[in-house]
């Protein structure tokens, strides 16, 4: 493996060294691809292509010099004349591939590559699992009855016409663009702007949240919706859909469509990366839960039940119950893929961490409604704590228990609030009518 990565960065600086010194032939222009378009009209997505392409295209013009960068770059896909430009914030600022949008005439799609050869934020992930994980988590998005963008895996050459040079047999896909999609599904487009998760079909956004959760993937926002850490990181008092398409079925409901899953552990996230997101999933457990939640389980199992948590919290039970019954396709949706075995375990393993989170949720007791937790003398040990809280009882005296909180922070909050400080445990007790008004806040 080490040999093979040498190899390939050798190739890569080869690639870019030679092109950088190379004559660039005249100018393309500076405008969009969005401007009149005389490529082929043909189908990348079609299953009957070539699992192996070339891509030729002037390397400085896509992604050498600033000064030298243009935003519609011509190019050739195989034979075909097609057109690209880089698709991504990150990607056009991190990658030494990034993703690309190739127009073909009337139709675009978008091209996941591999990135780097050797990434430069601390992954140790051989070459393309990345690739791979992110067009498995695609096929995994219908097996959860949500609109899912096609995808068609390919092995791309790169090729940099005046230099003459090439970086041979990268793994990539081919990402269905949006538009194709509702025209597929018959899907409409929104005509006013969604401002909160509560307009959107409960049920899909349910499905949506469980498939974020089972990929252990944070990237994303509905509207109001944020995943359970991102009031935690400054990522509150935003409106807006983030990694998330949102479009009106015939029926009128709306419903989400997820994409970019490469900052999710299913894909490989690199370590440099997870930062993005809070950090490793061991430092999100010590952020949120008591040590002694699950105490001797692995960060991310205790991290996805604190995820499960959150979810009943804010959906309910009744998803939980049908994704039960998805496993068995979840499972044949994996053993069917064209994927590495790397990618295939580290799939399974989710799956499994995931069906085990729903267990695990269910063994957590929760309070049923606001509650109190009081020392042995009777008195307020903290504010009341919301309801949904999650504990587990130590001992019972009588109809009394004593309880040990298994979370750290209160929930739906916009801070980080711990939820009883300098405290984790006490004698549980409702909250009486005769306590102070406005005493133990609802969950939102």
């Amino acid at each position: 493996m080490y040999h093979f990565r040498v190899r390939a960065l050798l190739a890569l600086l080869a690639l870019s060294i030679v092109a950088c010194r190379s004559v660039p032939p005249p100018d393309p222009g500076r405008g969009t691809c969005d401007g009149p378009d005389d490529s082929d009209p043909i189908d990348p997505l079609d299953p009957k292509g070539s699992k192996k392409v070339t891509l030729s295209f002037h390397y400085n013009w896509l992604m050498g010099p600033m000064k030298q960068r243009v935003e519609c770059v011509p190019a050739r896909l195989d034979d075909h004349r097609v057109r690209l430009e880089p698709f991504g914030n990150m990607s056009k600022n991190v990658c030494v591939f990034p993703k690309l949008v190739v127009h073909s005439r009337d139709r675009k799609d978008i091209l996941i590559t591999h990135c780097n050869e050797v990434e430069n934020v601390g992954t140790d992930l051989p070459t393309g699992l990345q690739v791979h994980g992110q067009e498995l988590a695609h096929q995994l998005v219908s097996v959860f009855d949500l609109p899912a963008l096609r995808t068609r895996k390919v092995s791309v050459t790169y090729a940099d016409p005046p230099s003459r040079t090439s970086v041979d047999d990268r793994p990539a896909y081919f990402l269905e663009f949006v538009d194709h999609l509702m025209e597929r599904e018959s899907l409409q487009t929104l005509s006013d702007p969604v401002t909160s998760s509560e307009q959107v079909d409960s049920a899909s956004l349910a499905r949506l949240h469980l498939f974020q959760i089972l990929i252990n993937n944070r990237d994303w926002r509905v509207a109001d919706l944020t995943t359970v850490e991102a009031p935690h990181f400054g990522i509150r008092n935003i409106s807006g859909n983030h990694n998330v398409f949102l479009a009106r079925r015939a029926d009128g409901a709306i419903v989400p469509i997820p994409y970019d899953f490469e900052l999710s552990g299913f894909v490989g996230i690199p370590i440099g990366i997870r930062m993005l997101s809070g950090g490793r999933d061991e430092e999100m457990v010590d952020r949120f839960a008591s040590v002694h939640l699950l105490a001797s389980a692995s960060p991310l199992q205790r991290w996805t039940v604190i995820r499960m948590l959150h979810f009943r919290r804010r959906f309910g039970d009744t998803q939980i119950a049908e994704v039960k019954r998805l496993r068995k396709a979840i499972a044949r949706t994996i053993a069917r893929a064209d994927v590495p075995k790397s990618t295939r375990a580290r799939a399974n393993e989710h799956v499994a961490r995931f069906y085990r989170a729903i267990q695990l949720a269910y063994a957590v007791a929760l309070t049923d409604e606001p509650m109190r937790l009081e020392g042995d003398d009777g008195d307020a040990l903290c504010p009341d704590l919301p309801a949904k809280t999650a504990y587990e009882v130590v001992k019972k005296d009588g109809d009394r228990r004593f309880v040990r909180l298994l979370e750290r922070l209160r929930h739906g909050e916009d801070d980080a609030v711990p939820l009883c400080p300098g405290h984790d445990s006490g004698w549980l007790t409702k909250v009486r009518p005769s306590d102070t008004p406005g005493a133990g806040a609802d969950a939102r």
